[in-house]
């Protein structure tokens, strides 16, 4: 349901979009346009005060974080939408197309962090995940398929994988090619594994291979949240100086267009 309803909204926003760029509605410094934008803006601003709300002492007790998290983002989708609209999808002068430019590139590093955060916690809103849970997982299902008459056979196949998902790359184009192709090598060595199985145990190869379709998914898990750590950490470094061009940009906007 909640996915209709995005489609429904993205769909009514790019039908609007293309009727307000096709007319002469309005304009930017028309009463709509003007008040548009300052709304919007408003918004972009008022969307800040969540990292202040972080790590200004005596803000932290204004409710809870995921609550200021999700207005974060409904402003942070919200805000952009309204600027958009604000300039008729025409940009009539460089420090607009700079302080647009800044604006779109803030909310796209903003969707992308929202992706990343989602993966390294439970559930959009919920506590972050930990990762000795996971390990723990791991090691629960490796003493399992360890006890099983059939794991000398497969743990060599187990093993590899382990020590491939494991490694740690140095560069950034072998960490990258992993991170696309890990589910498929766990994929492919897991088909190995339950061929390997159903040689030698008709009967009981759904079951074991199932535990080792489990085991190796966890093993990819477990890669995966190191690499998206290592995302969400970098993701920090590139999106404050964002936030501050942004910031820059806008003042800057809105001083040329008051005075001239």
């Amino acid at each position: 349901m909640r996915g209709l309803l995005i489609i429904i909204f993205c769909a009514s926003l790019i039908a609007l979009a293309w009727l307000v760029k096709q007319g002469e509605y309005y304009t930017a410094s028309d009463d709509l346009g003007y008040y548009m934008g300052l709304v919007g803006a408003s918004m972009i601003l008022f969307m800040l005060t969540y990292p202040l709300r972080k790590r200004i002492k005596f803000m932290k007790s204004w409710g809870a974080t995921k609550h200021w998290f999700k207005l974060h983002m409904i402003l942070g989708i919200l805000g952009p939408i309204l600027v958009v609209f604000h300039c008729a999808f025409r940009l009539s002068s460089i420090n607009a197309a700079v302080a647009m430019f800044s604006m779109l590139l803030v909310a796209a590093s903003g969707i992308i962090g929202r992706f990343v955060y989602r993966h390294i916690h439970q559930g959009l809103y919920g506590r972050r995940t930990s990762l000795n849970e996971v390990k723990g997982e791991v090691k629960e299902l490796h003493e399992k398929i360890a006890a099983l008459p059939q794991s000398l056979v497969v743990m060599r196949e187990i093993n590899a994988f382990e020590v491939y998902a494991f490694k740690k790359e140095k560069f950034f184009i072998p960490a990258a090619w992993k991170f696309i192709a890990i589910p498929f090598v766990r994929n492919s060595a897991a088909k190995r594994c339950i061929k390997t199985l159903a040689v030698l145990d008709t009967k009981g190869a759904t079951p074991v291979g199932i535990l080792v379709s489990d085991y190796l998914g966890e093993i990819e898990r477990v890669t995966k949240f190191h690499a998206y750590e290592r995302i969400f950490s970098l993701w920090h470094v590139l999106h404050i100086p964002l936030v501050y061009l942004l910031v820059a940009t806008a003042i800057f906007h809105v001083i040329a267009v008051h005075m001239y």
